[in-house]
């Protein structure tokens, strides 16, 4: 049962602040049974429940990517169980009493005297915590200084963490007045922990730029606003092709105000001069590795936790949201391993830290499911370990691209849309990405049921979007090899439709495909298709098709009150890059593989009843070639080469 607070049982107090929601900050929790719960009440931004389901479930996933006890856990606020009016979150000085032993002795900063003053704190209302907007600028450069005299201790870890977290999952708002410390006594010295709050323009290229683009996107997000590079991680936290709008090491003009902006050069350079710290280094390492192993299965029950995956609609949000992170992991894991620092770093982990890893990203799972898990993770560090070794599969040289097919990780036009400038680029065994696919169709098995590692799949795929047949192909291959749209017809899902036997499962089954995160997009439509096609063939004679039909039509373009079915929402996917047109058209709209799916149907209807007009005849002979695809109105084409 997904977590919420139920609205009857907070009490709201005190004034009422606009900062895109109506927040109470003085607001409480009164359960039925036990002590009322102070907690920070937001009402749905501009009346929109979407925006509350996408802050918590970010706020989730920040709480999973960052390390332990870094951000104050989030709930929804439902109405008699159901109606989604906002959200609550806890008081930060909780999370923090989460991660260190009370009474302690915690500071506050005197910036008039550059003092740190002791603060006794017996319980959780009396710890200090600050933001960095509450201080004059400059103060990071200050507390830099410090550190390198022995006054203070800087939290590396907490620090890296708040930073490759909002870097790995597209934080746009990371402005001072999200970027918290404290400062608790260690070692008879201050240390600095560091924390991050509000995540609302997390996942803002892949999710929100369609649901709440803010003006200064306009000018300021293309298409790359948000590519992962091997420059960018190099020198971490010190971004040149990242585009952030508000980050450590980057300067705006334009800020909501002044005091959240990283204003002074001297201040952007203390965020920078992290990169060549060797703590920071390793400690960067570590974070990201972290973040490409945590497997699909723990950020469903991650979202699970606020989402509830037996409604469609949440289902289907919960999708939305999987998918996204599957496609940034995988670019990121790709970059990484392109690295050769950081697959030194990968091969000298030890059996303990292989533990370490898998033990955290598992913490507060259900306990045999965990071990499950941890004991996944732990066979995939082996592995990546044996690859990262010398003759082990890496090469001197390798892009991204080569280092997303070595590790069975090619997501096709994922992959391609970021690295596909890499395509006719050699390593320094003079292999292309082609060649190294080739190299790997020996131990590929054909008709795989995961496209990402098939071989012979990706080979195919390569040579379509523009790969020159190299000489090494030539000497082992002719054009008669397999064909993409064999796999498809080959998977499961399209195997599966042969034992199916009304609408219902049907429709289920292409929520499946929907929710099959180790597919693209593309390829989830395609497959869509292919699976309507055979769903009708089989059928043809049966007795009630036509109503089923109507039925799955109505499920794809809604039905008479305009209601469409939640599992088929990735089919009306818009899939454009360009951030004008994601803000003009949003997430949703008509697409090329929903006027195919039309088409189809249509057709098929025609047969059943010649004498009934379609439904859809006037949009087709207007809008539709004559395979269905959308002409003036379309999506990119299979095969269509990307800008």
């Amino acid at each position: 049962m997904p977590l919420f607070y139920e609205r009857s049982k907070i009490k709201l107090g005190g004034s009422v602040l606009h900062s895109g929601h109506e927040v109470y900050t003085k607001a409480f929790y009164q359960p039925e049974f036990g002590d009322k719960m102070p907690i920070i009440y937001k009402k749905n931004k501009i009346s929109n429940p979407l925006l509350s389901i996408f802050e918590v479930a970010f706020g989730e996933l920040a709480a999973l990517f960052l390390e332990k006890n870094l951000t104050p856990s989030q709930r929804l606020v439902r109405v008699n169980n159901n109606e989604i009016e906002g959200l609550a979150l806890e008081h930060i000085s909780y999370t923090i009493a989460r991660n260190e032993i009370l009474p302690n002795v915690f500071y506050k900063f005197d910036e008039s005297n550059s003092q740190f003053i002791p603060v006794a704190a017996k319980d959780t209302k009396e710890i200090p915590f600050f933001f960095l907007n509450q201080f004059k600028h400059g103060f990071f450069k200050k507390l830099l200084a410090l550190s390198k005299s022995g006054d203070i201790t800087l939290n590396i870890e907490s620090l890296v963490s708040v930073l490759a977290t909002s870097y790995t999952l597209e934080e746009d708002d990371l402005h001072k007045a999200n970027l918290g410390i404290y400062m608790v006594e260690k070692d008879k010295k201050p240390q600095i922990v560091f924390f991050k709050i509000d995540h609302d323009l997390m996942l803002v290229d892949s999710v929100m730029s369609r649901f709440q683009a803010r003006f200064y996107h306009w000018f300021f997000h293309g298409i790359d606003a948000f590519n992962i590079t091997k420059r960018d991680l190099i020198t971490f936290p010190f971004l040149k092709d990242s585009s952030n709008y508000y980050w450590p090491t980057v300067n705006r003009l334009i800020s909501i105000e002044e005091s959240k902006s990283y204003k002074l050069d001297e201040e952007r350079e203390a965020f920078a001069s992290l990169a060549s710290s060797d703590e920071f280094i390793k400690n960067k390492w570590k974070i990201f590795y972290k973040h490409i192993l945590i497997p699909p299965e723990v950020v469903g029950i991650t979202l699970a936790k606020h989402l509830d995956s037996n409604n469609p609609v949440e289902r289907s949000h919960i999708a939305l949201i999987m998918q996204a992170v599957a496609i940034r992991q995988s670019k990121l894991r790709a970059v990484l391993f392109s690295i050769p620092k950081f697959r030194d770093y990968v091969t000298s982990l030890s059996a303990d830290d292989c533990e370490e890893f898998g033990e955290n990203i598992v913490n507060g799972i259900e306990t045999s499911m965990a071990l499950k898990i941890a004991e996944q993770i732990r066979a995939t560090i082996i592995h990546q370990q044996e690859l990262c070794k010398p003759g082990g599969g890496f090469v001197v040289g390798d892009t991204p691209l080569h280092a997303a097919i070595r590790l069975q990780d090619y997501r096709y036009q994922d992959t391609l849309q970021s690295f596909g400038n890499y395509i006719e680029q050699k390593n320094e065994n003079r292999e292309t990405p082609l060649d190294v696919a080739i190299k790997m169709t020996k131990a590929s098995r054909l008709n795989s049921d995961d496209l990402r590692t098939d071989a012979f799949c990706i080979m195919k795929h390569l040579l379509r979007e523009g790969s020159s047949k190299t000489a090494y192909f030539k000497s082992i291959y002719k054009d008669n090899i397999i064909n993409l749209n064999d796999y498809l017809y080959s998977s499961p899902y399209i195997n599966r439709i042969n034992t199916i036997n009304n609408i219902t499962d049907f429709k289920r089954l292409l929520g499946e495909i929907g929710e099959d995160y180790r597919y693209s997009l593309k390829m989830q439509k395609d497959l869509a298709i292919k699976a309507v096609l055979r769903f009708i063939n089989i059928n043809k004679d049966k007795i009630n098709l036509r109503d089923e039909l109507l039925t799955l039509k109505a499920g794809l373009n809604g039905d008479a009150q305009g209601k469409k079915a939640p599992e088929l929402q990735y089919i009306c996917q818009l899939r454009n890059q360009l951030w004008i047109f994601r803000i003009i058209r949003g997430f949703f709209g008509y697409t090329a593989t929903q006027a195919r799916i039309n088409s189809l149907i249509d057709k098929e209807l025609k047969r059943l009843e010649p004498s009934s007009p379609s439904y859809w005849s006037f949009f087709k002979s207007k809008f539709l070639n004559q395979d269905g695809e959308i002409d003036e109105l379309s999506e990119s084409k299979p095969g269509d080469k990307k800008p």
